[in-house]
């Protein structure tokens, strides 16, 4: 090897060093990398059983302490619940917002002293179509908008003037080819969407009912079947994005991706991919050990960069959030 060449890939090593944790093998853990686990509340949706819990981090996924869990049953549209995530919203404190495959999204009071809760818990809900994959609340004008892949579309629901989230109601679609998720980003103000070849941002105008969105930016071409957007929690600049056999990094100033580095940037079918502020990085596949399970598109076990790996028998667990500190 030339000296160039070399003076070259340690300069690539050390910048990708940063990262942290990033050069493991595809679903390494502890066990591989030896490094420690980072404990913080993991929120997981199995749609095999319809139900989300929240559990610790260095936990054991059977027999830990289920700090939260919402199940509705299977019917009138709950079914394989897809999408999780926790909000701060006014007069009801913390609530979770999810969003099923079979067409329902809600937003769920979340109390403290009623850790196990269900249908009698939900403060709104909408049967939003089919695959029903993301949803996001967007603060200030108290506004949600629902992801769906099947219907290639973001839909907006809005309350009525002054009122609260049993007021929301449709308002807008917008046209999105497959659909995954939505993030909204507190520090650009905007609203991301992601799925199939684009990832793409708007502003929100109006109140009320005439709450819209409106394109900021173009938008950003990437491979097929764009399938999962996050936060960076380690770096606001950043957004973590991946499709079908890449993870990426992407930054919001330059609007620029790069895959991140080593065997990581490599994983394939990843349904959900999240940088905890340590470092540590969590993720879900496809892995579903029978090629005839219903389910084969979710996985028994969440996967991590740190700290050892965590199944769930029985369980097919589509994707993992992490979770604000806020139920002790």
């Amino acid at each position: 090897m030339h000296r160039r060449a070399l003076l070259r890939g340690v300069i690539a090593a050390g910048a990708a060093a940063p990262l942290g944790g990033l050069l493991v093998p595809a679903g390494a853990g502890a066990e591989e990398t030896g490094a420690a686990a980072v404990n913080f509340r993991v929120a997981i949706t199995d749609v095999a059983a319809n139900k989300i819990r929240v559990l610790d981090r260095t936990a054991n996924f059977d027999t830990g302490r289920v700090h939260w869990s919402f199940s509705p049953g299977k019917s009138a549209g709950w079914a394989e619940m897809m999408e999780v995530r926790f909000r701060q919203i006014p007069t009801y404190g913390w609530v979770a917002l999810v969003a099923s495959r079979k067409g329902k999204a809600a937003m769920i009071n979340v109390k403290k002293d009623k850790p196990a809760a269900g249908l009698g818990d939900v403060i709104w809900s909408v049967n939003a179509g089919p695959h029903n994959h993301g949803i996001e609340y967007l603060p200030g004008t108290g506004a949600v908008v629902v992801a769906a892949s099947r219907s290639d579309k973001l839909t907006l629901y809005a309350p009525k003037a002054g009122q609260g989230p049993k007021t929301l109601a449709y308002v807008h679609s917008y046209k999105h080819v497959d659909a995954h998720t939505v993030w909204w980003d507190p520090d650009y103000k905007v609203l991301w969407a992601y799925g199939g070849t684009k990832l793409s941002s708007y502003r929100v105008t109006g109140s009320g009912r005439g709450t819209r969105l409106v394109k900021w930016k173009n938008d950003v071409t990437v491979k097929t079947n764009g399938h999962d957007l996050h936060q960076d929690q380690a770096d606001k600049g950043k957004l973590t994005l991946t499709n079908s056999g890449t993870v990426m990094h992407f930054d919001k100033a330059s609007r620029t991706y790069v895959k991140f580095p080593g065997a990581i940037g490599e994983l394939n079918g990843v349904n959900s991919f999240v940088r905890h502020s340590s470092g540590q990085l969590m993720w879900t596949q496809k892995r579903a050990e029978n090629p005839k399970d219903p389910h084969w598109w979710a996985s028994p076990t969440v996967r991590f960069s740190a700290g050892g790996n965590r199944t769930r028998k029985g369980a097919r667990i589509y994707r993992a959030r992490i979770v604000p500190n806020f139920m002790d």
